[in-house]
């Protein structure tokens, strides 16, 4: 028997875990998922996780048992992992895991994001729970998937698929959001704690991986006859994503407007009262820059009080005019922010155009050269900025300042009705804590009661001897 053999047959088996380091399912959505999950897909095709998601290596199973049983940390320079298998020295590096994997990351990207900024993103993925504990079925589907993805196919779990911890949970913002992230340290360190802690070496991780950097390096090294058996995700993932299982306390209840941003822009899922009723509307995000930390100004439409005033002031009814007024409320870009489409009163515009109107037209006769009054009949059709086409813009231009109030209107009384139902919430808690001590000061006099009686009995029944000597 070679020594090999007699190497790994002292060895101790680790266990495989089915669900950990799977292989991704990154094909075309079932049919009934395509108009909610096609742009996360997409956004998953074409990320630095594309290659850690998508691959599927066949997995010798006595190389990777190996491997985990006789491999040591050496953190002289950078750090790496080395093992002697088959006469081969295999050497594991951060360097390597992002050349095998193709992450695209750099040494000096981070592996954590400070509190604020992760809490602000997490607020732009409509997550419904606190930070740091974060749970998965707290985000909508459509983001409850790409959780799904990342704790079953890069994250270290062996198990609680259902709780990303804080580091997990920095790396999937900046998957989000195109930051700067440096997933082959993140998947390295793993690979060390394992490691350094014994405790830990109970199952194989990441076994994908380590076939992987085998085949991309070793590639004349023998494997053996048994083989791992890591079934890729399928299909049904996407309808456990969007399952919302009831449980007592944390259900996903869809209280914010679904906004896929980042590289995964694409569409936008109106929140309903009516979870099973979905309605979309085109969408295009830009990327989160690096600098950006507050994002409730990129989902409510705010306007500055120096804008407020440009709408209430009154202005002569120029075409310059109002193009100036538009552009300040739109944010200088040319672009009106997407807001929720509302009725705008006719009566209101319509006396807004009125009113402009007719300041326009005194404004247009005081400013006509006196000879021109004397010598020749103004023209009623040829009015200067006062013909129908004008009239015309202006109208628009009104409704569309009308949509950006109402839509701030509406803004706000979402903001009521979200606080309203908080403190009802609350109400109901206390009523409850009410009706329970109630319930106890209750159940406390029955226990007296029957604790005098039964006193009451035995002295009845054995005289003075069980009565206190203070009464007497």
């Amino acid at each position: 028997m070679s020594d090999a053999m007699m190497q790994e047959k002292n060895q101790r088996q680790l266990e495989v875990n089915e669900f950990h380091n799977q292989a991704g399912f990154l094909s075309d959505p079932p049919a009934d998922q395509i108009e909610l999950s096609e742009s996360l897909i997409r956004g998953l095709n074409n990320c630095p996780l594309t290659q850690a998601l998508r691959a599927e290596p066949v997995m010798c199973n006595s190389c990777i048992n190996t491997f985990w049983n006789t491999a040591k940390i050496n953190r002289q320079g950078a750090g790496s992992i080395e093992e002697t298998m088959l006469k081969a020295k295999i050497i594991v590096t951060e360097a390597i895991i992002r050349e095998v994997l193709r992450l695209g990351d750099q040494p000096h990207h981070p592996t954590s994001y400070d509190q604020t900024r992760v809490q602000a993103s997490l607020r732009r993925m409509s997550y419904e729970g606190g930070y740091p504990t974060v749970l998965k079925k707290l985000f909508p589907p459509y983001w409850r998937l790409l959780v799904h993805f990342f704790l079953q196919c890069i994250a270290e779990n062996k198990g609680g698929f259902d709780q990303p911890n804080k580091t997990q949970t920095s790396a999937i913002v900046a998957l989000v959001n195109g930051w700067d992230y440096n997933f082959s340290a993140f998947i390295f360190d793993n690979m060390k704690k394992m490691l350094d802690d014994l405790k830990k070496k109970i199952f194989m991780l990441y076994p994908r991986f380590i076939q992987m950097i085998l085949d991309d390096r070793y590639p004349t090294l023998v494997n053996g006859q048994i083989f791992i058996n890591l079934k890729p995700m399928g299909p049904r993932c996407f309808e456990n994503a969007c399952r919302n299982k009831r449980a007592k306390h944390d259900n996903f209840e869809g209280r914010f407007v679904l906004e896929t941003h980042g590289r995964f822009a694409d569409q936008v899922q109106q929140a309903t009262d009516d979870e099973d009723d979905v309605q979309f509307v085109d969408s295009r995000s830009e990327t989160d820059s690096s600098e950006e930390t507050d994002s409730e100004s990129e989902i409510e439409i705010v306007m500055s009080d120096k804008e407020e005033d440009a709408v209430r002031k009154s202005v002569p009814m120029t075409s310059n005019n109002l193009e100036a007024l538009l552009l300040g409320l739109q944010g200088g870009d040319g672009n009106p922010p997407s807001v929720s489409t509302a009725e705008v009163p006719e009566t209101t515009v319509a006396s807004q155009v009125e009113m402009e109107v007719e300041a326009t037209a005194d404004v247009t006769e005081e400013s006509t050269p006196k000879k021109q009054r004397t010598d020749t009949a103004p023209d009623d059709t040829h009015s200067g900025p006062s013909t129908a086409p004008e009239l015309k813009r202006h109208v628009v231009v009104l409704e569309q300042v009308a949509e950006l109030k109402n839509a701030q209107i509406i803004s706000l009384q979402q903001d009521a009705e979200l606080k309203e139902a908080h403190i009802s919430s609350l109400q109901s808690q206390l009523t409850n804590r009410d009706l329970t001590i109630d319930q106890l000061q209750g159940d406390v006099g029955m226990l007296m009661s029957t604790v005098y009686d039964l006193k009451a009995k035995l002295d009845k029944k054995f005289g003075n001897e069980f009565v206190d000597k203070e009464d007497e």
